[in-house]
């Protein structure tokens, strides 16, 4: 299981910032325990994190309070958009080897 952060959207679900749970880093399905109950329409875009990866990327952007709070939400990406781009590049840089 990952951890999932990005945006949904779908018939019944309007366009928002949200988060979710997926099998792998490079699994397509999702599992949302929050709109499960509205059907299968729903769309999701996203970018999967380990558990360390996460921590890594609160930890180096100073988020102090961990609480409830999206990555890609307002002051939070603007601390964390340096260390989830850094990331990025390594896993790019690993699937080209």
């Amino acid at each position: 299981m990952v951890y999932v952060e990005g945006i949904t959207f779908g018939v019944e679900v309007p366009f928002m910032l949200h988060a979710w749970n997926a099998r792998g880093l490079e699994s397509r399905k999702t599992i949302d325990w929050n709109h499960y109950t509205r059907g299968r329409w729903s769309r999701y875009l996203g970018i999967p994190f380990t558990q360390s990866e996460h921590t890594k990327i609160l930890d180096l952007s100073q988020i102090r309070n961990r609480r409830h709070h999206l990555l890609f939400q307002g002051a939070f990406f603007e601390k964390a958009e340096p260390y989830i781009r850094e990331l990025l590049a390594e896993r790019r840089a690993l699937t080209q080897r």
